[in-house]
Order: structure tokens, then C-alpha cells, then sequence
């Protein structure tokens, strides 16, 4: 059995708390409330002021001013749900078992464009629909300078800007989760894009129960309301805080170290004596890898004579899922290319770097408990000019 370590006693904040907009938000119509057209049917997120379907397959909105089975709001087709504040949520299709319904998106333009360099604090509110069989994680938002609409139906292939920092699967039914994250703008970015941008393969998930009361069959798909999208500048990290209220899996430990004064200070040293930790069968970058990268990056680009090679690795367990789990067998590699992803983004060029996967062929801790395992998933870097 899992055990919880509880971080703090509230787990959710009061509605009242959740309902105004915070200052200085520039996402449009942020919770859904202005209508310029009529809300009929299903695929009516178009007729929303600013907010538009990216794919061909059309997202929804649910209002308590519609009388109808379908789209009303609480109860409705998908389930039941109460808006945050004003009357009225979204909805999209996150899910599909084996594809069998396309994917659906939800996308608005800003207020104006984001600045270069500035970071801003972006958040999101999800209720996974009562009667989705199956809750997913990978649930994230893409910031972007130009418009991602595609006529055809299908996964909209995008890096994700903005998940939750163990990519955790959101199985609330009867009340919101919020996704939140710190975005830092290359500048120009116009719109936000919100749903999973990740193939089947490559999201997990959770078997759902049907809740007491809901008679009607569980549909094979991950379906989530959506509410209240916020993007607001900030100045210090605790204008942003994010997931506050979570509980901590024992399982999923993430082995952390500062690199201290002592050894080789010279660039070299340093980035030799940094490491990249994981989670159990994660490729999301924590909070302290951000802050461990942030220096690589500045190291580089403050050295540009010198080059890394980047090399991944598994510990022993997650070698043994992916024996069977064909997601878990480029994992090292994966972790790789996040890292590699992230530096490039901090202005490290691509040349300067080669990567290399090692799987669990290399581990640097042969104990058994959940530390010992975690300094295994990592990725360090061999320096060379």
C-alpha cells in the first residue's frame, strides 16, 4: 500500500477564494462567462469571446443559462460539476482508449503579447468528468506565438510549457485541481493552448469507478472540464505558488543535492559535480534540476570553449518495467533530451552537446531503499573543450 505524507491541512481553497480574477491576468474571457454566440450543443467553445477549438474536433461549453441534458450545467452529458464562479466551464477530450474518439483542445489569444525574458505565473483548473473510465496525466498548456489551429482531427503535436512538476494524473471527479507553473517568455507569445500533447503510448493512466449516483455506462476516455485561465506576471517566486496542497507519494522520492564550495570551482568542476534527479519513471524537471540547469546553462554560455556530453540513467527497477512497458524503454533517453531541450533553451547550442543513454548499466548506489534507488535516475554531464 502507498503511503501519504500530508504537506498541510487544506486541500482545496474555498471557491470564494478562487473566484476573482487575479490582477493583471491577460488570458480573455478567462472563465468562460462571455457568449458571443448561442451555447446549443456539444463543440461550442467557438461561439466563446476569444476562445477557439485548435483541432478539427471541436471543444465544449456547459452553462447553467442552457436547459439541456447535454450541455447544461451542473449535470450534463459528461457528468456533473459546479463553475467555479459564474456560470459557465469548458470541456475536452484528453483520452481515448486505443484512439477510439479524437483528441479536443481548448485555445485563447491574450490581451496582449508576452515579454521576452519576463515570467509569468500561469494556471488552470481541471475536474476529470464522472463518467470517464480513465483519469491521464501529461494535462498542460502551450504558450505560443502563433496560432496552432489545424483543421484535421488528431493529437496536437507541441511541447507543453506548462505541467504539473511530476506530470501527476488528475483524478478529481467532484471538485477543480489546478495546474499551475512558472513560464519564463522568449517573447511575443499570443496565445495559450490547453490540453494533453502527448501520444497514448506515452500517457499514463488510472482506471476509474463509476461514482454512487451516476447511472449511466462509463464512456472508454479521459474527458475534463475546464475553468477560470489565468497567465499574470510576477517578480518572485512566491507570487506563484504552486502545488501547495499536494500529497507526497513515498514512492516517487526524488533524490536532491547542492553542489557545495568543495572540489574543482572551475567551470569544468562544477558542471562534472551536477546531476540531474528524476522520478520514479518521470522525465519532468523538479524545481531544484531547474535551479541545477539554470547554472549549467550560465556556465556554458560563459565558457563557450567548452562541451558536454549528456548521459542518461534508469535505475534497476524501471529497467525491469521496460521489459514489458515499451513507454519506460528510451526513458533514459528521454531524460536526456529534456535536459538537452532545456539548456538549448537557455541559449547552449545544439552542437555543443552530445548525448548518450545508459540505461541502468551504470548505477552509482546498489541499496535498496527509496534514496538509495532515486540516485540512480539521473543525468550528469562529462565535460570536454
Amino acid at each position: 500500500m502507498k503511503k501519504h505524507v500530508f504537506l498541510t491541512a487544506i486541500l482545496m481553497l474555498p471557491l470564494a477564494l478562487l473566484a476573482q480574477e487575479p490582477k493583471g491576468n491577460l488570458v480573455n474571457n478567462y472563465s468562460f462567462e462571455v457568449v458571443d454566440g448561442k451555447i446549443k450543443d456539444l463543440g461550442a467553445l467557438d461561439e466563446l469571446e476569444g476562445w477557439f477549438s485548435t483541432t478539427g474536433k471541436k471543444a465544449d461549453v456547459f452553462s447553467k443559462d442552457v436547459k439541456s441534458e447535454i450541455v447544461g450545467a451542473p449535470d450534463n452529458i459528461y457528468g456533473r460539476e459546479k463553475p467555479i464562479d459564474g456560470d459557465n466551464f469548458a470541456g475536452a477530450m484528453f483520452y481515448a482508449y486505443k484512439d477510439a474518439m479524437p483528441r479536443s483542445y481548448v485555445s485563447a489569444s491574450l490581451k496582449k503579447p508576452l515579454e521576452a525574458g519576463k515570467k509569468y505565473c500561469v494556471t488552470f483548473n481541471v475536474s476529470l468528468s464522472e463518467y470517464s473510465k480513465y483519469a491521464v496525466n501529461n494535462i498542460g498548456a502551450v504558450l505560443s506565438k502563433d496560432n496552432l489551429k489545424q483543421d484535421e482531427e488528431g493529437i496536437l503535436k507541441a511541447k507543453p510549457n506548462i505541467l504539473h512538476s511530476k506530470n501527476k494524473i488528475y483524478t478529481e471527479q467532484y471538485t477543480w485541481e489546478q495546474v499551475c507553473g512558472v513560464y519564463e517568455a522568449a517573447g511575443g507569445e499570443e496565445y495559450i493552448t490547453i490540453g494533453n500533447f502527448m501520444g497514448s503510448k506515452e500517457t499514463e493512466y488510472k482506471k476509474m469507478k463509476r461514482p454512487k449516483g451516476f447511472m449511466a455506462q462509463q464512456t472508454n476516455t479521459g474527458y475534463y472540464f475546464i475553468e477560470n485561465v489565468t497567465i499574470v506576471p510576477f517578480t518572485t517566486i512566491d507570487d506563484c505558488k504552486c502545488e501547495k496542497e499536494e500529497f507526497v507519494d513515498d514512492m516517487n522520492v526524488v533524490y536532491s543535492r547542492q553542489i557545495t564550495g568543495e572540489g574543482d570551482a572551475s567551470p569544468t568542476g562544477v558542471i562534472t559535480r551536477t546531476k540531474i534527479y528524476f522520478g520514479d519513471r518521470k522525465t519532468a524537471l523538479e524545481s531544484s534540476a531547474i535551479i541545477a540547469l539554470d547554472e549549467v546553462a550560465k556556465l556554458m554560455n560563459e565558457n563557450p570553449e567548452l562541451k558536454i556530453q549528456l548521459l542518461g540513467h534508469t535505475d534497476n527497477n524501471e529497467a525491469k518495467m521496460a521489459e514489458t512497458v515499451v513507454a519506460y524503454q528510451t526513458l533514459s533517453a528521454d531524460r536526456v533530451q529534456v535536459v538537452k531541450e532545456y539548456l538549448i533553451e537557455k541559449g547552449v547550442a545544439d552542437y555543443r552537446m552530445t548525448t548518450g543513454d545508459m540505461k541502468n548499466m551504470d548505477p552509482v548506489n546498489m541499496g535498496t531503499t527509496d534514496i538509495e534507488i532515486s540516485k540512480n535516475r539521473r543525468v550528469e554531464f562529462v565535460v570536454s573543450q
